[in-house]
């Protein structure tokens, strides 16, 4: 289940705009808010927060619960392939 929503997140390279600084020259990486909408909807979940100008902010560590449950899927799937090419 999370590694298949993990899997439709796109990581990303961003220049981050501050409004008081404009565009910064340092690279960003990150995930883009609106593919995490798309999974974990703001309304329902805490992955993303919405400021009062509609701007979305990404909340990372609520990023690694699902992940641990991805790396668990995978490694279910190793266990059971390992067993298949051991036979």
């Amino acid at each position: 289940m999370s590694l298949k929503k993990l899997s439709k997140l796109k990581p990303a390279k961003y220049r981050f705009t501050d409004p008081t600084k404009g565009e910064t020259d340092r690279l960003s990486m990150g995930i883009m808010a609106q593919d995490i909408e798309e999974v974990w909807p703001h309304e329902k979940y805490s992955v993303l927060h919405k400021d009062i100008q509609g701007y979305y902010t990404v909340e990372y560590y609520q990023l690694i619960a699902p992940m641990v449950k991805a790396i668990q899927e995978l490694s279910t799937k190793v266990e059971e392939l390992e067993k298949k090419i051991n036979k």
